[in-house]
């Protein structure tokens, strides 16, 4: 993450989506303050906020537990008209749902025509929280669709108010209803069965989470194995590819190395050398035309009127060698 801060610091012009993906980190991993500081930064800059903008915002004022700060923001969202996205609606009663007014959040509550299992569980925390236990269970009891959090949340707040009998009774309404213990209902119901004195309970609980880690660890060899056998096609592949270009290094049938893209030192150097033989021989063979010189040393394409000039040609003396006179290194024939 602080790869990426410097990264967004670094940016002159940083867009909305950008100042969203940092408020949404800061606002999930902390430190929350930070979230604000680049909301007020992004106001600063004249960049008008979002749902995706707002909605982070408000849980981090839930993690902070900073009611009148969260206010400002439901303010905000209200200003904007924002008020209809679920995303807010969900942030906002998780807002008022952790610091106790439940007032507020039933408000927002009867407004949603539709109400997911998370919506249910932060109001059915929020009365667990405050302690009116009865309502979390009669909201529990209209949930037409239930998880395994929505029941280790009635488990844990019954656990949490001494209601040990009624706390056992909805670990087996949870079996009959299909649903699997998790660690966290676990974690829960062992201390009721230690303090109501539910021997048999307590064995069978401990029973379920040792098949419960047997099936886990099932789990994780299968998946390993497939991932192992994943791997031995990928390298089948690979090997396979390999064999294709370069041949069966077992049976020692190899195939012509193809040339390299790019050339050495000394490729490049035996390289010039055979061009300037072939321009020596060129210019020995009379080969080199006025015309080329004039193409060689002109700035533009030759005009129509050049293409006219019959060509000069610039024919040697082969039967004299030249030589280099001393000093001055100009050619002389003998």
């Amino acid at each position: 993450m602080a790869y990426a801060n410097r990264i967004f610091k670094q940016t002159q012009n940083p867009t909305i989506i950008l100042f969203n993906a940092m408020i949404k980190w800061y606002s999930l991993n902390g430190p929350f303050e930070e979230s604000f500081r680049l909301f007020s930064s992004m106001k600063n800059r004249g960049i008008w906020p979002d749902e995706y903008t707002l909605a982070p915002l408000l849980k981090a004022c839930s993690s902070l537990g900073v009611l009148q700060l969260g206010k400002c923001i439901h303010k905000e969202v209200l200003v904007v008209g924002f008020e209809g996205f679920s995303s807010i609606r969900i942030g906002v009663i998780e807002l008022y749902s952790s610091c106790g007014v439940m007032e507020d959040a039933e408000k927002v509550f009867d407004e949603m025509y539709q109400r997911d299992v998370i919506v249910w569980n932060l109001m059915i925390r929020g009365f667990c929280k405050r302690g009116d236990v009865d309502m979390g269970l009669c909201l529990f009891r209209q949930m037409r669709k239930r998880s395994v959090v929505s029941w280790n949340i009635m488990i844990s707040c019954l656990a949490q108010s001494r209601r040990d009998n009624e706390a056992l009774g909805f670990v087996h309404d949870m079996l009959d209803w299909g649903f699997k213990l998790d660690e966290a209902t676990v974690v829960t119901i062992l201390p009721i069965c230690a303090r109501s004195g539910s021997v048999d309970v307590g064995k069978w609980i401990h029973f379920y989470e040792d098949n419960l880690r047997a099936a886990r660890r099932e789990r994780e060899i299968d998946q390993m194995a497939k991932f192992n056998v994943v791997q031995k096609r990928r390298r089948a592949q690979i090997s396979e590819s390999k064999r294709a270009i370069h041949g069966d290094p077992l049976t020692k049938k190899l195939k012509n190395k193809t040339q390299p893209l790019t050339l050495s030192d000394k490729r490049k150097r035996k390289l010039l050398k055979k061009w300037r033989r072939e321009q020596k021989e060129a210019v020995d063979k009379g080969l080199v035309t006025m015309q080329d010189v004039e193409m060689a040393f002109a700035p533009g394409e030759v005009t129509s009127k050049d293409a006219k000039r019959t060509p000069t040609r610039f024919h040697m003396n082969k039967g004299k060698k030249p030589k280099r006179l001393k000093r001055k290194g100009k050619f002389m024939f003998e």
